[in-house]
């Protein structure tokens, strides 16, 4: 078992045996006002966290896509260990004003998304939306990086008009095809092939796929209810697995 604590003195994991009684190996990065959000494993069994961080205290790794933080404020994270929890990268997200909130990982891949509450992504030349949307307060945001760490592969905000978009989860699959989960108040949220094409009340759940590059919609749909909190994949059936607020029957 890995585990994911707040003790409120930085980003605290832990690995246990099954039962949960014998601790196997630990780490801990950061300082006071850094926080572990979300866990991921990849298929060798490498541990991903991502999150946010407020200390200025904690660095990245040398040769790390954003080794240092960006801008002022709340910067966000990706830390990957091995299965014994040795460090192997810490990168910042290379913008300031952003809050991770989901993290999904690959052979060959991490992805993150979460919040942003500035237009300083550093969006990548291909990335589907290259800016937040006209009349938007928060957005949201989806990057992939290399599985080493070194390299933005893309990076794009997830926005529509005069609402908020907040993502809260990312799972990815073998193609690396993500696909993202959250909430929106806009009722010009982008969709496409979708099951409901458009918001149902003032606030909506959503599920949006994006191709391996970051430069297209697959599907993107509303999901009537409040929210939707979390994805899971599940690749032996072809199935996507959501949880939160959902109310299909709207």
């Amino acid at each position: 078992l890995y585990l994911l604590l707040d003790q409120k003195d930085g980003v605290r994991i832990l690995k246990t045996d099954p039962t949960a009684t014998t601790v196997l190996a630990q780490a801990q990065f950061g300082a006071k006002g850094d926080i572990g959000l979300a866990m991921a494993l990849d298929p060798a069994g490498n541990v991903y966290v991502t999150g946010t961080s407020w200390s200025g205290a904690m660095t990245g790794t040398a040769g790390a896509a954003f080794p240092a933080v960006s801008g002022t404020g709340i910067n966000s994270f990706i830390g990957k260990f091995d299965q014994n929890l040795n460090q192997i990268f810490v990168t910042f997200c290379g913008s300031g004003q952003m809050s991770a909130t989901g993290v999904a990982a690959t052979a060959d891949a991490v992805f993150v998304t979460g919040e942003i509450f500035n237009s300083s992504l550093p969006v990548t030349p291909s990335a589907i939306l290259q800016a937040p949307a006209s009349g938007s307060s928060e957005n949201g945001f989806v990057e992939k990086f290399s599985a080493n760490g070194s390299t933005l592969l893309y990076a794009t905000y997830l926005s529509g008009e005069n609402g908020t978009t907040a993502p809260a989860a990312i799972a990815a699959d073998a193609s690396d095809d993500a696909y993202v989960a959250g909430y929106t108040t806009s009722s010009g949220y982008p969709t496409l092939a979708a099951v409901v094409p458009r918001i149902l009340g003032s606030s909506s759940g959503f599920l949006t796929k994006l191709t391996p590059a970051g430069d297209g919609i697959v599907f993107s749909t509303y999901i009537p209810g409040s929210g939707v909190t979390s994805v899971a994949l599940d690749s032996a059936a072809g199935n996507l697995l959501l949880s939160g607020t959902i109310a299909l029957g709207q």
